[in-house]
Order: C-alpha cells, then sequence, then structure tokens
C-alpha cells in the first residue's frame, strides 16, 4: 500500500531524541498509512532502529551537509503523497498525525501546513 505521508527526519548525532521521535510515532492513533525515512546527515552515531514497529529506511550521507540537504536528500526517496519533515529532537502528540491528514483531505485546496510546538518537556 503506497503511504499517504512521508515522515522525513534529518539525522546527526542524536540518537536519544530520535529513539523518542520513533516511540511518539509509534504512539499515533488513526493516522493513515505512513512510512518514515531517516536521513543520516554524516553522524558519527549511527541510527540504531532496529526496535521499531515499522520499518523504516534510513539514507546515509557520507559527509555532513546540514538539514536542508538531508531534508532533501528524504523528499527524493519518498513515496508519500505528502511529506512531513520532522526534527530529531521532537516528540508529537498520539493525533498529530491524524490531523495532518485530516487537513489535507478535508480541503483539496491546501499544500502546505506548518506546526506549533508545545514547549513542555
Amino acid at each position: 500500500m503506497k503511504p499517504y505521508l512521508s515522515i522525513v527526519i534529518p539525522y546527526y548525532n542524536n540518537l536519544e531524541g530520535l529513539r523518542k521521535l520513533l516511540s511518539s510515532l509509534q504512539k499515533s492513533k488513526q493516522a493513515p498509512p505512513y512510512e518514515i525515512i531517516v536521513v543520516d546527515d554524516g553522524s558519527t552515531t549511527k541510527p540504531d532502529i532496529r526496535n521499531t514497529k515499522y520499518e523504516i529506511r534510513v539514507v546515509r550521507l557520507p559527509k555532513n551537509h546540514g538539514p536542508a540537504i538531508a531534508r532533501n536528500r528524504g523528499v527524493a526517496a519518498a513515496k508519500g503523497e505528502f511529506v512531513v519533515f520532522l526534527d530529531g529532537d521532537v516528540e508529537v502528540f498520539p493525533d498529530t498525525l491524524y490531523q495532518i491528514a485530516k487537513v489535507f483531505k478535508d480541503d483539496p485546496d491546501v499544500v502546505a501546513l506548518t506546526g506549533v510546538w508545545v514547549k513542555e518537556q
């Protein structure tokens, strides 16, 4: 099944943050089909993602180029209808992916969204 959302995560030496983000994604409720693409931006600590519920593709860059290039490489590998960019130092609410998909499904004229963040740790 083709994913509806492609979640692109640039990764650079923040394994703990990446694990928290992936854990929060696994708790998603009513999410549409999605794929996760982690772009390893030349890290010295490789993203260990073996113990996850979903298949995650890793795109590896040979050296650090910064998050913009990492995001672009992730988009090139994406198969979903819409791309969601998440940074490795965030966590999502259980309904985040559902809410994103709902906006696009409810209004076909919407072509982009931006999120807000909650400052709670």
